[in-house]
């Protein structure tokens, strides 16, 4: 996902501005850890963690801690409303990551509202909020995304979603060969440049 935002920046993150809207999920793990690669690369970020429980897994706190020790902060806040120094960040910001995949869409209506009506790219780890990640059926008012980044395979609920996952980028993460060729990933091929890559034909699935 960084690869994907510092394209998004011109290749270099070095003063760009990014804010990061995550939950305690997988994937809100996963851009925080592609935070820590955007601050080393010089770019500033704003962490907005969304928990309706100050108690987060301990994954997800050596994660953030990861963060902290480089002396980015992050504020907890319930997910339901939207607090000013966000609306201010998100505005300032040249992208957005949102690492909100699994989280119920309830509560998030304002959230989603702002995102979606900000000209500034919002780009999601797994998958957009709002969509089933099994069926791909649209629940309440979804995210529409710049773009999103599979994890090794894409879940299937985006190949029902598609109009709502912007452009489609999927990362190796070192699944058995044998599973890619299930859902028609051509590997080693596809990967064989970097280990992320845009899929440009129909997702596979």
């Amino acid at each position: 996902m960084a690869m994907v935002v510092r394209y998004a920046l011109g290749l270099s993150a070095a003063g760009g501005e990014v804010t990061l809207v995550v939950g305690d999920t997988i994937s809100g793990q996963i851009a925080l850890a592609t935070a820590r690669h955007l601050v080393h690369g010089g770019a500033l970020t704003h962490i907005f963690v969304l928990s309706a429980s100050p108690d987060l897994s301990p994954d997800f706190e050596k994660q953030k801690l990861a963060l902290e020790a480089l002396g980015m902060a992050s504020s907890l806040h319930p997910p339901a409303g939207i607090p000013e120094d966000m609306e201010e960040a998100v505005s300032r910001s040249h992208n957005v990551i949102c690492g909100l995949s699994g989280v119920p869409v309830e509560g998030l209506g304002d959230l989603l509202d702002l995102l979606n009506d900000s000209p500034t790219p919002v780009h999601t780890v797994e998958s957009p909020i709002g969509i089933d990640l099994t069926t791909g059926t649209v629940k309440g008012t979804p995210l529409f995304a710049s773009s999103t980044l599979s994890l090794g395979v894409p879940l299937s609920g985006l190949k029902t979603g598609k109009d709502l996952v912007g452009r489609h980028y999927i990362a190796d993460i070192s699944l058995p060969s044998s599973l890619l060729a299930e859902y028609g990933i051509p590997f080693p091929t596809l990967f064989s440049e970097q280990p992320v890559q845009q899929i440009l034909s129909e997702i596979p699935g």
